[in-house]
């Protein structure tokens, strides 16, 4: 979806939750539901909320999916607002007043999950990992990329587990050895 304006985008998607609660009886409801844009969500498309009726959409995955894609996301979430508004706490979740919802609204043979990890996997965050080392990996060959050494038996260590061992409130030994593992000043992308 090239150029997404999530003003737009907005509206077409308030438009599927009248569609969706009309389908399902329960026009007033779509009146209720406020639509939410969240940029920080990278691992769902969406996530209803029952307890002031409104739905948080992944900002970020939004544009990389079809139409389709994203109605039926938008579909989801309202069918878990639908469920909720007709039977209570019993409706919240994957149970059969929300498969129920999502026949009503035109998806009987709905998913639990979508299977989108190859749109998301660009929204995957790469952590900082620090190259630790300890006599069965020497550190001496600077020259050798981070990747072989890592193959070769070099430790990994976050960023805040690196800063204790620099410190030296904490030690680390190794299970291979059982020497201590030396930290580095070397910082990689995993």
């Amino acid at each position: 979806m090239a150029n997404f304006d999530a003003e737009l985008e907005s509206f077409l998607i308030e438009q599927w939750v009248e569609e969706a609660c009309d389908l399902a009886g329960c026009a007033a409801l779509a009146d209720d539901i406020e639509i939410r844009w969240n940029r920080r969500m990278t691992t769902c498309l969406g996530r209803a909320s029952r307890a002031d009726y409104h739905i948080d959409l992944a900002l970020k995955a939004w544009p990389l999916l079809e139409e389709d894609q994203r109605k039926e996301t938008v579909f989801h979430e309202v069918a878990h607002l639908i469920a909720f508004y007709r039977h209570g706490l019993d409706g919240w979740g994957h149970y059969w007043q929300f498969y129920q919802a999502m026949s009503d609204i035109g998806y009987p043979n709905a998913n639990r999950c979508h299977n989108l990890r190859a749109a998301l996997k660009p929204l995957e965050r790469k952590l900082s990992r620090v190259i630790a080392y300890c006599s069965c990996m020497s550190a001496s060959d600077e020259a050798v990329e981070a990747k072989v050494r890592l193959a070769d038996g070099a430790h990994l260590f976050t960023l805040q587990k690196a800063k204790k061992s620099r410190a030296g409130t904490h030690s680390f030994t190794c299970r291979q050895c059982g020497d201590e593992i030396s930290v580095t000043t070397q910082k990689i992308k995993v």
